[in-house]
């Protein structure tokens, strides 16, 4: 099979995102995180973050849930998780909003056109097997959000991307396999092993935010309520995983933490997706969570080894 079918499943990708969960005005079939769409160059006035920005910014994003998304109270609560909802969680809302980020855009962000990335896949023998890198869901503001009138905030920059990106192949893996790196961490991983087919996105899409100390603070999908985790993974993680998998029959998962990882387990067990009848193949391991305070030296060898043994 040819490097046609990673092509078309990227165009459908970005049809499905750029139209239902993070809304871009101006969205059209060329639509691609070049700069015919994007810009690279800083915010104005800011540029703590060198971000980029969408062209034609964003009108809205997805609303599948009501806002109110917070796990209700339990009474079997331990004492702290009570008080910190008495005093925090029960007032935070489902306001960041992400999206997911292929191979191939990661690609245009290091300046390649589609046709340099084909003479790349083809001269360099990338592997066209579907794969997903997965997240929990979105944390705090890091100069990328842009509010909209629904009461939520999507991202107006291309997420885990946000950037240009050197080419793959200056990229030394060792130097991004630290703690705290993410989207770097994952282009790296790709150039690496060569994945042609690779997609990073956040199980959860909405972040569930609020202010804690006055200061801007988001909690894990342990205190999402269960409808808003169900919608999200089975209206949108479970599209993406669909078009990720077009004309193919496999699927290997890395998600990173443990809370990505039985996030993922749970559904992929239970059949919550609804690509479940094309009988595809799914192999589902853990990798170190960015931001686990293992050292960086284990990270590598621990990252490494878990993806080359798939």
């Amino acid at each position: 099979m040819g490097y046609d079918t990673v092509f078309k499943n990227n165009k459908d990708l970005h049809r499905f995102t750029f139209n239902n969960v993070v809304k871009v005005n101006g969205f059209n079939d060329e639509f691609s995180l070049t700069p015919n769409f994007y810009a690279f160059e800083d915010y104005i006035g800011k540029g703590e973050y060198h971000n980029g920005r969408f062209k034609n910014g964003v009108s809205s994003c997805c609303t599948l849930c009501n806002s109110d998304a917070v796990l209700p109270k339990e009474d079997n609560w331990n004492k702290n998780d009570k008080e910190n909802y008495d005093k925090y969680y029960k007032d935070y809302r489902l306001k960041y909003v992400s999206h997911g980020s292929h191979t191939i855009d990661f690609l245009n962000a290091a300046g390649m056109n589609n046709s340099e990335i084909s003479k790349l896949f083809i001269n360099d023998l990338w592997d066209e097997t579907p794969v997903l890198f997965l997240m929990e869901n979105p944390s705090i503001d890091y100069e990328i959000y842009c509010p909209c009138s629904n009461g939520k905030s999507p991202t107006n920059t291309w997420y885990w991307i946000h950037r240009e990106k050197p080419n793959p192949k200056s990229i030394i893996i060792d130097d991004y396999l630290k703690q705290g790196i993410y989207g770097d961490m994952v282009y790296a991983i790709i150039c690496k092993y060569k994945l042609a087919n690779a997609y990073l996105t956040n199980a959860i899409k909405c972040g569930l935010n609020g202010f804690k100390n006055g200061k801007d603070d988001y909690v894990g999908s342990s205190w999402y309520s269960e409808e808003c985790k169900n919608t999200c993974l089975k209206s949108v993680l479970s599209k993406e995983i669909d078009i990720l998998t077009n004309g193919y029959n496999r699927l290997k998962v890395f998600a990173f933490g443990s809370n990505a990882y039985w996030l993922a387990k749970k559904c992929f067990e239970k059949g919550m997706f609804e690509y479940k009848d094309k009988n595809i193949q799914i192999q589902l391991v853990q990798l170190p969570h960015p931001s686990s305070r293992i050292k960086n030296l284990y990270r590598g060898y621990a990252i490494k080894g878990i993806v080359s043994d798939i």
